[in-house]
């Protein structure tokens, strides 16, 4: 018995060594197809076991299961899934140009659906995927043996279809991917035509006789340089649009980008639809057939304008507009490189020109070794009585041979012919029939040895050969190259339904709209809050307009009211988050909404700092991120801010330690945005603003709020004196609890809500507090 051996080797070193096989097997054997025929090994070996079968395309289909069975058991001793995937992918019209394979029975579809499982479907080869295979019987490839050396098979298919660019490829290697995307084969060839030529043709010919690739699902190529630089370097970005026609208030998809799914983009539009944000867009239908796809966008519009704003729109929000990056990586001679359109087209016609001498030989030699039996045969016409009587007088077939070749000088391969000839091929109808033969041969002897000795005589048979498939596979190009890429501009106040809205939020961020009632006030008692959160604010909003919602970070995030989720007042609504990113402990402060551009707001901090800034700084933010909107110090916050018109306002400010301030605001200067500041009010030891308002009349009555107890006071009794003053004290009643709030009644405020025990918002009846002085007590509510 041998003694096993182990060896102690370094895992990195076995890991690199293992790895590396991997990938190259990976690279050269699975994933990036072959430069001369743009076939994956699996490809490959499907449709040769597909023409081993004998599945031609003008034979009968047989089940699919007979090929996968025939490619695992011969060629490829991989997954029967797998095999099948690469089957029907080669199947599909919506994925190649001019499909490979002919399938019988369900092949999957454009909206994503799988293929029959392959005991249900059938298949055979297409007519240009027979011609991938043409001469294969011609000595022209090489062959090598399969993985358990019972069968060969080729390494390369012998192909004059320039299969790589007609329908492109795709995959994901070790350290490569490729992206090629699929070209008009009648361009191509003209392409081809024109290299051969011109050897040293300039890119924008190619450009002239191809602009671009062409999507077997069609739609519009935008594009600035990409095409060119793909085209140089083999890498380029273009943009593909669907084809969307007006149709009176219809709006019509007639194509889609290149590997979308026509499904998940109609799910997308009715998500749309559905959240209302295209409030033009009434209806959403699939009415795509065997003929083509026809997807209905009805609209209760024909404005032209409003139509290509809705384009734009879902343009840009759905798959109807996809980039595209073309990565061609390819194998050639083995080794991945990234391949230019020169690149290729040399590629090409190397291996054409390969392809056509090897096939063109073997019909030489072929040729050639019949014109030797037709000699012989003619020859033996003329002695053909002595012929029957030396092989008459011969012992066997072999003898008569010999004697043949000896007395008549017949070579072996004719003597065997003559041995072998039936007595009626001797009448003079077949004797005239070998001679028309010999004929012929001699002709296509010529033109052989031609095509092999003149190259210029094998350019034009190739391109003879070319102009063929062009004419047998007409295929009209089906994308539009639509320009340059355009940046979309969506004019939303279009197509956003006016409306007024009340918008809602809470401390903790959950925010939605509610459809105003100019007939009927929104009570806040009846708004959802959840367990230990706040209304923050609730103001009226157009759907127009945009809305800051400022936070105690001192930041503001600046959202477009008609994004924000409509809902009933019962309903909880929305994260803010969902539109935006705030940190865990940032709490929203105020909602402003921002209509007037010539208007103001006024921030205020716990710790008495204020500042005034534009609020057309605010609309001219772009980004939903929140934007700093006044710098504070480390523990310091933004406790108050509110919408001021008046330039000349007069403010009030409140402390916890019931301290008010009056002065007017413009002797705070207007700033921007990363500012802190300037002192509003001088706070004693433990004290801190918490909140202030603008006095519009003298009537107003100041509402000092505590915890469940309430005061009134008039405004009046507080004298204006300038910014940065201590102001004046209110007093904190006997049990000195700090204030929680302070508010200005005026005509436009008409009543107060307050939270209960059980944290439901409730009505603060203030017409039942008699309106106090600065000695005051505070009124339970």
């Amino acid at each position: 018995m041998d003694k096993k051996k182990v060896f102690q080797k370094d895992l990195d070193d076995i890991m690199s060594l293992s790895f590396g096989r991997y990938a190259k097997y990976i690279i050269q054997e699975r994933a990036l197809p072959d430069i001369r025929d743009g076939l994956k090994p699996v490809q490959r070996r499907v449709l040769y076991g597909m023409y081993n079968l004998g599945l031609y395309y003008n034979k009968s289909y047989r089940k699919s299961a007979a090929t996968v069975g025939e490619v695992i058991g011969k060629f490829h001793p991989h997954g029967d899934s797998s095999i099948y995937e690469a089957l029907v992918r080669m199947t599909q019209s919506w994925k190649n140009n001019i499909p490979l394979i002919d399938m019988q029975g369900n092949n999957g579809s454009i909206d994503g659906d799988n293929a029959a499982a392959m005991r249900y479907t059938e298949a055979r080869l297409s007519h240009y995927g027979n011609l991938m295979l043409e001469n294969i019987n011609k000595e022209t490839v090489n062959f090598v043996n399969n993985f358990d050396d019972s069968e060969v098979e080729p390494t390369i298919l012998p192909s004059l279809l320039p299969n790589l660019l007609v329908n492109g490829s795709t995959g994901i290697a070790a350290g490569y991917a490729t992206n090629i995307p699929p070209f008009n084969l009648k361009e191509l060839i003209d392409v081809i035509i024109h290299r051969i030529d011109s050897p040293n043709c300039k890119l924008e010919s190619i450009l002239k006789l191809m602009p671009g690739p062409d999507f077997p699902t069609g739609g519009i190529i935008l594009d600035d340089d990409g095409i060119k630089n793909a085209y140089l370097t083999g890498k380029g970005k273009i943009v593909i649009r669907a084809k969307i026609v007006n149709e009176n208030d219809q709006l019509v998809v007639t194509d889609i980008p290149f590997e979308t799914n026509k499904a998940s983009i109609i799910r997308s539009i009715e998500e749309i639809l559905e959240a209302n944000k295209l409030p033009q867009l009434e209806e959403v239908r699939d009415e795509s057939d065997r003929f083509g796809i026809r997807v209905v966008l009805q609209t209760n519009t024909k404005d032209e304008k409003v139509l290509a704003t809705i384009k734009n729109y879902l343009y840009k929000y759905t798959q109807l507009q996809i980039n595209y990056s073309f990565n061609n990586v390819v194998i050639d001679q083995k080794k991945p490189i990234q391949m230019s359109i020169f690149n290729y087209l040399d590629s090409y016609l190397n291996h054409a020109y390969t392809i056509l001498r090897n096939a063109i030989s073997f019909d030489l030699k072929k040729d050639q070794k019949r014109l030797e039996v037709i000699n012989g045969l003619i020859k033996a016409t003329s002695i053909i009585d002595q012929i029957i009587l030396i092989i008459k007088k011969s012992k066997d077939k072999q003898d008569a041979i010999n004697n043949l070749i000896n007395k008549y000088q017949f070579s072996a391969i004719q003597a065997e012919a003559i041995v072998s000839l039936r007595l009626y091929r001797l009448t003079n109808t077949d004797i005239l029939a070998l001679k028309e033969e010999k004929k012929s041969l001699d002709t296509n002897i010529k033109q052989y040895q031609l095509l092999l000795k003149d190259q210029n005589a094998l350019n034009d048979h190739l391109k003879e050969i070319l102009r063929s498939y062009k004419k047998l596979f007409n295929t009209k190009r089906r994308s539009t190259i639509g320009g340059n890429i355009e940046k979309l501009v969506i004019n939303e106040a279009s197509i956003i339904e006016k409306k007024e809205l009340y918008l809602v939020s809470s401390v903790d961020g959950l925010i939605k709209t509610i459809a105003y009632d100019q007939n009927k006030q929104l009570n806040p008692t009846s708004l959802k809050i959840k367990q230990d959160d706040y209304l923050s604010d609730l103001i009226k909003v157009s759907s127009l307009n945009k809305v800051a919602f400022i936070t105690n970070y001192g930041n503001v995030v600046v959202i477009n009211a008609h994004k924000i989720k409509q809902a009933k007042p019962r309903e909880i609504g929305m994260d803010i988050n969902e539109l935006t990113t705030i940190k865990d402990n940032e709490k929203i402060v105020k909602l402003v909404e921002l209509s007037d551009q010539n208007d103001r707001i006024v921030l205020v901090s716990k710790y008495g700092m204020i500042k005034q800034i534009s609020v057309n700084d605010l609309v001219n933010i772009k980004s939903t991120k929140p934007t700093t909107c006044m710098s504070l110090k480390d523990d310091d916050e933004l406790v108050c801010a509110n919408l001021i018109s008046d330039p000349n306002a007069e403010l009030i400010i409140i402390t916890k330690n019931a301290y008010a301030l009056r002065f007017f605001i413009n002797e705070v200067n207007l700033t921007g945005l990363k500012s802190m500041g300037v002192r509003a009010i001088k706070l004693k030891t433990n004290d801190q603003v918490i909140g202030f308002d603008q006095i519009k009349n003298s009537i107003d009555q100041l509402v000092l709020v505590k915890n469940k107890q309430i005061k009134k006071l008039k405004v009046s009794l507080i004298e204006n004196q300038s910014r940065a003053n201590q102001g004046k004290s209110l007093g904190l009643g006997k049990d000195k609890k700090p204030l929680v709030n302070g508010y200005l009644l005026n005509t436009k405020k008409a009543a107060l809500y307050g939270f209960n025990r059980d944290n439901e918002l409730v009505n603060l009846e203030l017409n039942q507090i008699m309106v106090g002085n600065l000695s005051s007590e505070y009124h339970n509510w």
